[in-house]
């Protein structure tokens, strides 16, 4: 396939988005996360008709996905354990539903929550709260509707992973909450469990980052890139808050 803008995996299956807008998904299927009306798995990847426009795509290992349109919308489908789907109830989704309230969307993530970052530099999720994962949210409480982060107004980007959410602000700075799973939240904790967005210690403003249930890694303008958490490449290293790890050349 050629024109591949983004892509997403989830736990049993794949995403690809192409350059016009057009989804395609394979893997086993068992809980309808390719978006068609069967749930035979696909070996090769098969276009979701249903959706058209898409700029991004999302995938997390609770079997679902999250396509943001080019109009700011959300569309999702799959098993939609705990609401992650966020159209208003827990019900399986063989083909794409739209998500409750959002028509402003910049940015989606997708994990064991539903992240979603809207052009007002707001965030909402959805799913359960659990170990901070939704901030503030009351521990056990179940969100099917998205569901505001308090305390952030200028997010750009978000990432989420294992429990954990980092999101970046316009400025640059990460702010992350939740679960910081070997570390993962760079703030000098090994398992800390956080309902505060706070910013990794030391990272300053970065251009990108990349957030995994075990680290976390961001460009700086100069090209360094910074690294938290548990290293599983080659040695096994801990980094409780970020260091340099390699530079790397940026483009003009």
């Amino acid at each position: 396939m050629r024109d591949i803008v983004d892509a997403a995996v989830g736990h049993s299956h794949a995403l690809l988005l192409a350059r016009d807008g057009t989804v395609f998904t394979w893997g086993r299927n068992n809980g309808c996360e390719l978006g068609v009306d069967d749930e035979r798995r696909r070996l090769t990847p098969i276009r979701v008709t249903a959706v058209q426009g898409v700029v991004q795509v999302a995938a997390g290992m609770n079997v679902s996905a999250l396509v943001l349109k080019q109009d700011g919308t959300v569309w999702g489908w799959g098993r939609n354990e705990d609401g992650l789907l966020c159209d208003g109830s827990t019900e399986r989704r063989t083909r794409p539903v739209q998500m409750r309230g959002i028509t402003n969307a910049v940015d989606i993530a997708m994990a064991g929550n539903s992240v979603i970052v809207l052009a007002d530099g707001t965030v909402r999720m959805c799913g359960r709260q659990r170990d901070a994962a939704m901030s503030t949210a009351r521990e056990g409480s179940l969100h099917t509707v998205p569901f505001q982060v308090a305390g952030i107004t200028s997010a750009v980007t978000a990432q989420t992973a294992g429990g954990g959410t980092m999101v970046r602000l316009k400025d640059g700075t990460l702010l992350g909450w939740g679960y910081g799973m070997h570390g993962s939240l760079g703030d000098g904790f090994i398992d800390r469990i956080s309902p505060t967005p706070h910013a990794p210690i030391g990272v300053g403003p970065v251009l990108a980052h990349f957030y995994a249930s075990n680290e976390g890694y961001a460009i700086r303008a100069d090209g360094t890139v910074m690294a938290w958490g548990f290293f599983t490449g080659g040695a096994k290293e801990w980094a409780l808050k970020p260091v340099p790890r390699f530079t790397v050349t940026l483009g003009r």
